[in-house]
């Protein structure tokens, strides 16, 4: 029975050290070439936690096969900390900026009247200095003007609103930075895709540096209600499951294939940036990933510097990974990581704390 079982665990060894080292592919090989390499990157915590079961068994039984799935996690190391970090708390520095990003998912549709002002509640309470929030509205029919009152509460008058929708003159949806410091200047990085996704950026001073912000919201998966039940009642009915399955994978593949080339003119944009950079946003992508790669070329991640846990901050339906990212300049110390789990969004708000040298 012992021989059986080592040889099941054995294949079972081989199956998953190639799986992770295909989910390795998926920060370099652009999904548009190869696509399954981004579903791979996706499950890498999945698989990363497979091998070390397999350590685990083939340690107990006094077997140097462990060593296959210790040598392919060693190989990868790096993708282990973009995913699992432990840090201590760190002691709040008075020079230190607080930056913020929340996706806001349009305060709810509607669907969830006090959404709009727990999250207003959350912001004066926190008062970051930057805050990028994605899936922004103002809706002229709600009783009060949320980017007017968000302003107020923050005690800033400086803020930039890309609006994606501007032929409606009632429901402005799109991307939007608040700022206390001034705003020299703003600008869009144009996706040239038809997406309901943008990305926005402004210039600012602080402490005599200047400092470009960018708000990024890659293209969404976009599933629909029908999808979300799916997910919920898997392997209910065999041929809807096939159907669904199909209808699943195919939106996330042609959203793998609008994020990469997103992604690739947000670095361009980043690498022309006149001065140091802050990154925020909901990439709506994990950290293996060819989109993540990209953007953090050549920036900390705050997570990575000071995060703890998996930091996982998408609080929807769909199984919950992280997506929503800090970045900075190389030349930033970044501390305090903290993701805030208030459920008032299917995102929870980050926010970290950034010192300018």
């Amino acid at each position: 029975m012992r021989r059986v079982l080592n040889i099941i665990f054995f294949l079972l060894n081989v199956l998953f050290v190639a799986a992770l080292f295909l989910s390795y592919t998926a920060v370099y090989v652009n999904p548009d070439i190869f696509y399954i390499s981004a579903f791979f990157g996706l499950a890498y915590p999945f698989i990363l936690l497979a091998n070390v079961l397999i350590i685990i068994w083939w340690v107990f039984q006094l077997n140097l096969k462990f060593l296959m799935s210790l040598a392919a996690i060693i190989a990868g190391w790096g993708y282990v900390g973009r995913t699992l970090q432990f840090h201590n708390k760190t002691p709040i520095n008075n020079k230190s900026i607080k930056v913020m990003s929340y996706n806001v998912m349009n305060f709810g549709f509607d669907k969830n009247q006090n959404s709009r002002d727990d999250i207003i509640s959350l912001l004066a309470d926190e008062q970051p200095d930057i805050l990028c929030m994605q899936e922004f509205c103002n809706n002229s029919n709600w009783p009060i003007n949320v980017e007017k009152k968000i302003a107020e509460v923050l005690h800033t008058k400086y803020s930039f609103f890309h609006v994606i929708n501007p032929s409606n003159k009632n429901y402005k949806v799109g991307t939007i930075i608040f700022s206390k410091y001034p705003i020299k200047n703003t600008g869009v990085v144009a996706y040239n895709l038809a997406s309901a996704n943008s990305t926005i950026f402004i210039d600012v001073e602080i402490a005599g540096l200047a400092v470009r912000v960018f708000d990024v919201h890659l293209q969404s998966i976009r599933f629909q209600n029908k999808d979300y039940n799916f997910l919920k009642e898997i392997g209910d009915d065999k041929d809807k499951t096939i159907e669904e399955s199909k209808s699943i994978i195919s939106r996330m593949k042609q959203a793998y294939i609008m994020r990469a080339e997103q992604a690739k003119l947000v670095q361009e944009a980043i690498k022309k940036s006149p001065g140091k950079t802050i990154v925020c946003g909901d990439f709506n992508d994990s950290p293996v990933s060819f989109a993540y790669t990209k953007i953090n070329d050549g920036l900390k991640d705050a997570f990575v510097e000071s995060g703890n846990g998996l930091g996982r901050s998408y609080a929807g339906e769909f199984p919950s990974f992280r997506i929503d990212y800090i970045m900075g300049s190389q030349s930033f110390d970044i501390s305090g990581f903290d993701i805030i789990k208030k459920k008032y969004s299917d995102h929870y708000p980050i926010k970290t704390l950034i010192t300018l040298k």
